[in-house]
């Protein structure tokens, strides 16, 4: 578990809920659960230093948790996880497929 800072609170985060983690903005991201969105206050980079292994990078601004990944569609270049789509940048296709191919 994970407390992200939201406005003057700390709200508690399971990270075994988090699909991906989204950069909006400069200093901000939005953690996206299968519920709901939190935004909060902080550099991607910086947050995704606390996750463990099972979250990569696909996307300059997106990291996902390869533990709720369903699907991945070739035609878009989309991540797929309980509903919600990723974009899978070219950078990060090659290290992503390897990714998917050790789970």
């Amino acid at each position: 578990m994970v407390f992200a800072r939201v406005g003057d609170r700390l709200v508690r985060v399971n990270i075994e809920d988090l699909l991906a983690v989204r950069a909006d903005g400069e200093n901000c991201i939005a953690l996206v659960t299968a519920r709901k969105e939190i935004l909060c206050r902080t550099t991607l980079k910086d947050f995704c230093k606390q996750l463990p292994s099972s979250f990569i990078q696909i996307h300059r601004s997106f990291y996902i948790n390869l533990d709720n990944l369903d699907s991945f569609n070739e035609r878009e270049q989309t991540a797929v996880l309980k509903g919600y789509n990723a974009p899978v940048a070219r950078s990060f296709r090659k290290s992503f497929l390897n990714s998917i191919r050790k789970v």
